[in-house]
């Protein structure tokens, strides 16, 4: 009886010993699987926030917390709203060629704050002349290059005969490019069953020249240059017409537009 016994009680301590490794074993996969669990939510939501890895997602300037929405055509990630950042404001007949200058079309004054309550500053974004341009992109970001707007129009179907061509070139390509109908003036950009199709968003925003604000409505221009040569290039639509128009800038003093583009 006693050996039987014996015999039982290590049959016993033997099922309590695999209970317990088991136990240990199950518990150490749920600790393995909740840390990846957290630490692979963890970096998702890198990807997805300030960090901006994923094209599509809203990007948030850290400068200002305006928010932009973005988009990728071609091999490019664009930011589908005009850049509206704003340290300072200029008077429309305060230029400079070297200086960096800040406009709100139709605000005519010095403090930002109330520029920044302007209706065309929440539409339009901010004027910028060349030497604010090249340097007013977010961390992360860069003012679109003559190339990077080659690369967009090029990726929208414009034939690779058109693309180095200055002038006029294309044939829907600004109406595809272009939004926001009710802000331009009637013509044949907004008229086209093309418009809006990109949701790229380009505004009639127009322009800051020799000292005066013109073409709200009727035309969007925007820098398209790097900081390493005399040519300056920019983009601008007309409010008549379907195409875009490339073309050499020579005044740096003058306000237009700004994208910004994604830095690889």
């Amino acid at each position: 009886m006693r050996k039987k016994e014996k015999e039982r009680n290590n049959i016993v301590e033997k099922i309590k010993e695999k209970r317990a490794i088991v136990i240990i074993v199950v518990a150490a996969l749920l600790l393995i699987g909740a840390m990846a669990w957290f630490f692979g939510g963890t970096e998702r939501d890198i990807v997805t926030t300030d960090d901006h890895r994923v094209c599509g997602e809203d990007f948030t300037d850290q400068r200002d917390n305006n928010t932009y929405s973005t988009i990728k055509i071609g091999d490019l990630c664009w930011m589908q709203e005009n850049l509206a950042y704003l340290p300072e404001v200029h008077e429309m007949r305060d230029e400079s060629r070297e200086e960096p200058r800040y406009y709100v079309y139709g605000y005519d004054g010095t403090n930002e704050n109330d520029a920044k309550e302007e209706d065309n500053y929440r539409t339009y974004g901010v004027l910028y002349n060349f030497s604010a341009a090249k340097e007013v992109c977010p961390e992360g970001w860069r003012l679109a290059t003559d190339d990077d707007f080659k690369d967009l129009e090029s990726s929208i179907g414009m034939k690779e005969g058109s693309v180095n061509h200055n002038g006029w070139r294309g044939e829907e390509e600004g109406s595809k490019l272009s939004g926001r109908e009710e802000l331009w003036d009637d013509g044949e950009l907004k008229n086209s069953e093309a418009f809006g199709d990109l949701e790229f968003n380009v505004l009639p925003g127009g322009m800051v020249v020799s000292g005066h604000f013109g073409e709200l409505g009727r035309q969007g221009y925007f820098w398209a240059s790097k900081d390493d040569n005399d040519n300056l290039w920019r983009r601008y639509f007309h409010y008549d017409l379907t195409k875009i128009n490339r073309n050499v800038v020579t005044n740096k003093e003058m306000g237009f537009s700004v994208r910004c583009v994604k830095e690889e």
